[in-house]
């Protein structure tokens, strides 16, 4: 697929529940694969979750919902899920453990074996008290 990848506005998680994310993208994703990593910067870094296609939304991992092509264009709705034992192992600030932290993530689209970055951004894990 050819297309420039969306920055995405920041995706906020909190650190001590699970992270669940829909997105909604005009395109017929059925014969698709997904990957996502959140890193502690671009470029390398230590990988803090490593998602994959997933058949369930029990997994952890990118799952394809739904596609609908009766409208005008295609629509397919892709379910993102990090399980909360990831969210927690996540890095603290090192200067105030208080505070929250800002990663970095990318999210591809595989078609064909060949990997396009859709959406990438920062990924902020927010302080919480509630374990």
């Amino acid at each position: 697929m050819d297309f420039e990848p969306v920055e995405s506005p920041p995706l906020r998680a909190g650190r001590f529940v699970p992270f669940f994310l829909t997105l909604v993208v005009p395109l017929d994703l059925t014969n698709a694969d997904f990957a996502m990593q959140v890193r502690d910067r671009w470029n390398g870094g230590a990988i803090r979750a490593d998602l994959v296609t997933q058949t369930t939304l029990s997994a952890e991992g990118i799952k394809l919902e739904s596609v609908d092509t009766t409208g005008e264009f295609p629509e397919s709705t892709l379910k993102i899920r990090i399980n909360e034992t990831t969210m927690e192992a996540m890095p603290k600030n090192d200067s105030d453990p208080d505070a929250d932290v800002t990663l970095v993530f990318d999210f591809h689209l595989i078609t064909d074996n060949t990997p396009a970055v859709l959406l990438r951004g920062p990924f902020i894990v927010t302080a919480g008290s509630t374990e």
